[in-house]
Parts: structure tokens; sequence; C-alpha cells
């Protein structure tokens, strides 16, 4: 496979080598190492554990290298390296250390990366398919989401250099971006005020929710595919967010695809969306008629406006 291949990792070996086996029969011939520096000692070990899996990669491809000397935290090394990996490539596929992606997510993702190459609006490739076995696509391959899941993806440069890492968009266009893509869902533009606020206020905290605003601000879409592709294993008490078995998306299934048959409207499906709001985040509009929740999201406003 000639698609450029990044991996993400940082000290949990098992995982990394349980990915290096799925790529091992997919062969990449292009891979691109991506780890932070340790935090302490205790991690150095582990870490370098990582770094000599890495070193042992016994299919012929090019491996190229971006160890930090220096603990980055999460965001600045996915920012960070992700900026270094596209500096090189025009595209490519991005892969955390705990993802298991089915053989077909490659074949996705390189024909999709080709087919939108020069289609701005599009501006990531997915693997995750969070609709529980429910069918978006009306014969196609795959749908257009606004929801950009990334564990496991493919996106180009074009994509990348829109990236707003900072927020700050956040503070002047935040509300008016949120209003024009959820339109008059006031649910779900408070919850994810309260998200991008929280994120704009940590900049060490994690990568992938600027990553969405950015992608929300340029009006983006993202393609899903009809059947998940990719299986986390990442789950417990060692991960820095999902530590909890019951977390959404938890070790769910994958399946194959080979049907990338495009949709014939590019566009949102609205449907799927609201389906992911819902599980995925539980944003419920139901919920919010409930008293409780109501004081819960006054008491967060108030804590909001406090922090402003």
């Amino acid at each position: 496979m000639d698609t450029p291949v990044a991996i993400i990792f940082y000290n949990r070996p098992a995982h990394l080598q349980a990915l290096l086996q799925v790529l091992a029969a997919v062969r990449p011939t292009r891979l691109f190492a991506i780890c932070d520096g340790p935090k302490n000692a205790e991690a150095a070990v582990q870490v370098a554990a990582c770094r000599q899996l890495i070193d042992d990669i016994s299919w012929p491809c090019t491996v190229e290298k971006n160890y930090a000397t220096s603990n980055l935290g999460l965001r600045g090394r996915f920012d960070s390296g992700l900026d270094w990996f596209f500096e090189q490539n025009e595209y490519g596929i991005v892969l955390e250390d705990d993802v298991l992606p089915d053989p077909s997510f490659f074949d996705f993702t390189s024909t999709m990366l080709q087919r939108y190459k020069d289609d701005r609006k599009v501006m990531q490739v997915g693997g995750l398919n969070f609709q529980d076995g429910i069918r978006r696509t009306n014969g196609a391959g795959y749908y257009f989401s606004s929801y950009a899941h990334s564990w496991a993806f493919a996106t180009w440069r074009r994509a990348w250099q829109l990236h707003d890492k900072a927020m700050a968009d956040w503070s002047t266009q935040g509300m008016q971006i949120l209003r024009r893509q959820f339109g008059g869902d006031v649910y779900a533009v408070r919850y994810w005020q309260y998200i991008l606020e929280r994120h704009a206020q940590s900049p060490n905290d994690t990568w992938d929710y600027p990553w969405q605003f950015s992608i929300w601000r340029e009006g983006g879409m993202c393609c899903i595919p009809e059947v998940n592709l990719v299986r986390n294993i990442g789950f417990g008490p060692d991960a820095i967010h999902t530590k909890h078995a019951s977390d959404p998306g938890m070790d769910k299934p994958t399946f194959s695809l080979s049907n990338f048959r495009a949709p014939a409207k590019q566009a949102i499906n609205r449907a799927a969306d609201r389906y992911t709001l819902q599980h995925i985040y539980g944003v419920d509009t139901s919920w919010w008629r409930n008293a409780g929740w109501m004081r819960y999201w006054k008491g967060i406003k108030r804590r909001l406006l406090a922090a402003n």
C-alpha cells in the first residue's frame, strides 16, 4: 500500500504491537512514527519498548521517526506530529496506537483520498461508524457527516492547514459557528458550547475537539463508511480519556467494506448525525424537558459566566 501512514503512540507496547500486526498484513511502503517524550522514569521504560517495536518492523518499508525528547502532552504531540507528517505528505492515514482497522479500511481511505483530493468541502475520511448497524447509505458505500471520529482517519494537507489548533476563532466566532451548524437545536448548541469552551481554555487537554471545531468553522464534512471498520482496544485505566468499558465506542466489532460507491448527493446525513449526537455524546432532546437536566445546564452556564 502506497498511502503514507502515521502512527501516534506513547507508552502502551501491547497495543502498538497489535496494530503493527495489522499493518504487517497491509504492508504500507511509508510509515511515519510519532511518539511523545516520557513524563517520568516509569513511563520511559514503556516508551522505549514502544520505540523498539518500531525498530523491529520487518516488512519492506521506509520508516521515518519524530520522537519528542520531552513530554509535550496529548494535544501538543498530536498537533506537532501531524504538522511534521503533512509537511512531507500531501495526504495520509493517521492511526492512534490502540486501534485495529479492518484491512478494507486502508482501501476505503486510500480511495476516498484520491476521489476528494481537490474537494475542499470534504475534510476527513473516517473509519468509525457509530450507527449500531443502522444503514444510512441507500446503496452507497458511505455517507457524509459533520462529525470527525478521529481515532483512525485520513485527511489532506490542504485540510490540516485550516486547523485552528489554539481555537483562536472560538471567542469571536464560536457561537455563530455552532448556531450555523445546529440551526434551531438549542440543546446541541449548549452542549458543544460547554465542551468547546472548556477545551479552548485547556490548551493541553486533547487535540480532536479543536480539530472538530475547525471542520465546523470551514463548513466541512467527513466520509463515514456504511459499516464500522475500526476497533478500539484502548479503553481502560491506562488510557488518558477513555477509561471505562461502558464508554461509547468501546471495542465495537468491525466489518469488511468493498462498496465504495458515492452517495447520490454530497450532503450531511442529518438523521445519522442526530443519532451520533444522542448515542455518542448523550444529547437527547427529550432529556432537556427534565427539570434536573435544566438545573444542571443552568449550573454550567453560571460556571461559564464566572470563568469569563
